[in-house]
């Protein structure tokens, strides 16, 4: 700020001085320019814009955060993505004007206990960076609790007659039946990390988002190297994974975003498809895409905007 008065305290003077100057006085013609109007308005528009920055300047306000201000002033509660959209602003640089910061600590892999207790890769535990200035938090773990992405990936990879595909034919049993696995456990492990992120976080907005459908609702495709009967039992073993985060969102007062709903018909099978297959999977197979991505951040800032806080 006094950076800021200082520059502008020393800039008067040199104006003054500049104005008395004969050189300052003697006007040049402007010639042809006399007939163009965009030259006029263009000087308006910066006369403009200097005036509007100095009177901004004690409020530590710029301009691209006062038009910010003004539409949020307008349009409560819409999201910043409604109104990043209506400013031709991208999300990423809105959240800079909001002075907003994201810490992304996903990691693949992980199970439920990472985020509470640490032990993955030797790292810490995720919640680690969570105190009381956070305000939203979002959530997508369990599906390796329940060894959901690990059966896809071991199903598909004995199909494909790879290497380690023979192996995975030789040395694992197959995939457990939807019944089998501990939905229960993990419920009540995504209801405790909510608690936990709220007594760290009391002001915090937690979303617990599901995981996006994988499965086509019907059959199958090439991408997936999974054979029908394969793919209903994994389709029902996602379909009780997105049950459980539900259930736990709602136990728990978090914000639910059902990404295993929303994405009915952009599977890994679909033409604008939200996940990745097995073939096309590369070293994240049956995983978002970025389209699945852009996807789940639409419908994270829709429920935050719909739901009160």
């Amino acid at each position: 700020m006094k950076r800021r008065q200082s520059v502008a305290s020393a800039a008067k003077p040199a104006v003054r001085r500049s104005a008395a100057s004969p050189a300052r006085a003697e006007m040049l013609s402007l010639g042809q320019l006399n007939h163009h109007l965009g030259f006029f308005l263009r000087r308006l528009q910066i006369w403009v814009f200097q005036d509007f920055i100095q009177t901004l300047a004690p409020m530590k306000v710029r301009t691209a955060q006062y038009s910010v201000l003004l539409i949020i002033e307008a349009n409560p509660g819409r999201s910043q993505a409604a109104i990043g959209q209506t400013l031709g602003i991208e999300r990423a640089r809105l959240a800079r004007l909001l002075h907003t910061e994201m810490v992304d600590m996903s990691c693949g892999g992980a199970v439920t206990d990472n985020l509470l207790s640490g032990g993955q890769f030797f790292q810490g535990p995720q919640i680690r960076v969570i105190g009381p200035e956070t305000r939203i938090v979002t959530i997508t773990v369990g599906g390796n609790d329940v060894g959901y992405i690990g059966d896809l990936s071991m199903l598909a990879a004995r199909n494909s007659g790879s290497l380690f595909g023979r192996g995975a034919g030789l040395f694992w049993a197959g995939p457990q039946s939807g019944q089998q696995r501990d939905f229960a456990g993990l419920e009540r492990k995504l209801v405790a990390l909510v608690a936990a992120i709220r007594e760290r976080a009391p002001a915090a907005r937690i979303v617990i988002a599901t995981y996006p459908a994988i499965m086509p609702v019907q059959g199958t495709c090439p991408l997936l190297s999974l054979g029908p009967d394969e793919v209903a039992l994994m389709r029902d073993v996602g379909d009780r994974l997105a049950a459980t985060a539900r259930s736990a969102a709602a136990r728990s007062g978090a914000v639910p975003v059902d990404m295993n709903a929303l994405g009915q018909g952009h599977d890994a099978c679909a033409v604008q498809p939200w996940v990745r297959g097995w073939v096309n999977g590369g070293i994240a197979p049956f995983h978002p895409t970025a389209l699945g991505a852009e996807a789940t951040a639409q419908a994270i800032a829709h429920a935050l905007a719909a739901s009160p806080d």
